[in-house]
């Protein structure tokens, strides 16, 4: 099995490590407040890149679906993540509880 990477694909692998880049950067710096959510916002974004790159340069339909499947795991934590970065950079995080974030 060979994956055959078009430009699309390359794009989506070069901006995944551009986003984990910048994500493991601001983990560096955990005092800031937002940090850690900005990391698992970017880490979350960067697997959506990854696995959508591989789902199109998969060379059958079983892979790229497979792909698909789990680069949703990403694609779905991203608002979750945004919405845990924005309310603790802005300081409104004194709603966010463990029971209001898992459900």
């Amino acid at each position: 099995m060979t994956y055959e990477f078009s430009l699309f694909a390359v794009t989506l692998i070069v901006s995944g490590l551009l986003t984990a880049f910048v994500g493991l950067s601001i983990w560096r710096q955990a005092p800031i407040a937002g940090a850690m959510a900005f990391t698992l916002l970017t880490l979350s974004m960067t697997l959506w890149q990854f696995c959508a790159s591989l789902a199109a340069a998969s060379p059958d339909l079983g892979t790229s679906i497979w792909w698909n499947k789990v680069h949703y795991l990403g694609v779905e934590a991203v608002p979750i993540f945004w919405l845990l970065f924005t309310a603790t950079y802005t300081g409104q995080d004194r709603w966010l509880t463990r029971g209001r974030i898992v459900a």
